[in-house]
């Protein structure tokens, strides 16, 4: 057994699990956003920030313009782009249509949608 695998062992009898940071999926997409020079994200339906601070914690230093329609949640993503010079949140949504319209409010507020909500997504997800 090389001295990873010793210790990996070790540290599982104390319940704990170590791996690289970030992981793969991370890691690659961090290298896809560097070979394509992208210097601009936009984050549609951001919620209250979780794509941008993912974003900022895998080294992506440029523009993130987010957008949010619901108040509550842009309230919460406004707090986080304040304190980002390069982070622009906006309190509104992006569609096919310019006008109003009804939001279907989730239990969870990531679900929520102008979309009527599946009974597949609900099964998978209760509390949504």
């Amino acid at each position: 057994m090389n001295i990873r695998n010793t210790i990996l062992s070790f540290i599982h009898k104390f319940g704990v699990d170590l791996r690289k940071y970030p992981d793969r999926g991370k890691r690659n997409r961090i290298a896809l956003l560097n070979s394509f020079n992208v210097n601009k994200i936009f984050d549609v339906g951001a919620n209250i920030g979780q794509y941008g601070n993912e974003m900022r914690s895998i080294g992506y230093k440029h523009n993130i313009i987010s957008f949010e329609p619901m108040s509550y949640a842009y309230s919460l993503l406004k707090k986080q782009s304040d304190s980002d010079k390069r982070w622009t949140a906006y309190n509104f949504g992006l569609g096919d249509f310019d006008g109003e319209t009804v939001i279907n409010i989730s239990g969870n507020s990531a679900s929520s949608s102008i979309l009527e909500i599946d009974n597949k997504h609900i099964k998978a997800s209760p509390n949504s």
